[in-house]
């Protein structure tokens, strides 16, 4: 929600063909991310520990994304770029470690 609601504020403050674009992006990356996790947790998800150090680093990983939300302009494509690469990384992380920690998932 503060991922949104970031973005959504700069779009105001620098309305633009080009920033309908950047927003366009960065809402479907967010979304992506926030997919991912919430379909993983529905379906793999266990009252266990892994379960909640997994959803853990994907908060940590969201607020990474936040966090570069907010530096300078100049350097704001790469930082938030860097961080989509993490959060993807960890969501493909995810759903290979399904093998290892789902072993009900695994025999099906």
């Amino acid at each position: 929600m503060i991922a949104i609601s970031k973005i959504t504020h700069q779009l105001v403050q620098h309305p633009g063909f080009s920033e309908i674009l950047d927003y366009f992006y960065k809402c479907c990356t967010i979304f992506w991310g926030w997919l991912n996790g919430s379909i993983h947790h529905d379906i793999h998800g266990t009252p266990g520990l892994t379960t909640r150090f997994m959803t853990l680093w994907q908060i940590l990983v969201v607020a990474a994304l936040v966090v570069t939300l907010n530096g300078p302009p100049e350097s704001l494509r790469f930082n938030v770029t860097i961080a989509i690469m993490l959060m993807q990384l960890y969501i493909t992380y995810l759903w290979w470690s399904v093998g290892m920690y789902d072993k009900q998932h695994e025999e099906s």
